[in-house]
């Protein structure tokens, strides 16, 4: 959750992105995907569903040494195939930061 928390809050001092506090993190857990190298969350991205439809994909953040790999793509896609699975319809993003998106 700290690891989660770093990625996030990287942008969020940059006011690119909104800050989460770890309680808020704990709290949305199973919301969340990580993906990690060597041990190391290098980038994550959160599924927040708030009622039936639609679903916000929020969080989405890689750390800048491992941008332009494809990590983005990959947990934005993993959070719309959730969505799918759960019959959601539509998907939104406020905020994503990231140069490839």
């Amino acid at each position: 959750m700290v690891k989660i928390r770093a990625l996030i809050g990287f942008y969020a001092s940059h006011g690119l992105m909104l800050p989460r506090s770890l309680n808020d993190i704990y709290e949305c857990l199973r919301d969340y995907w990580v993906c990690e190298e060597e041990g190391e969350a290098v980038g994550c991205a959160a599924l927040h569903v708030d009622w039936e439809n639609p679903a916000e994909v929020c969080s989405l953040a890689v750390s800048e040494k491992h941008q332009g790999r494809g990590i983005e793509t990959r947990l934005l896609r993993r959070c719309i195939r959730e969505a799918r699975e759960l019959r959601i319809a539509r998907v939104f993003a406020l905020n994503i930061y990231s140069r490839l998106l």
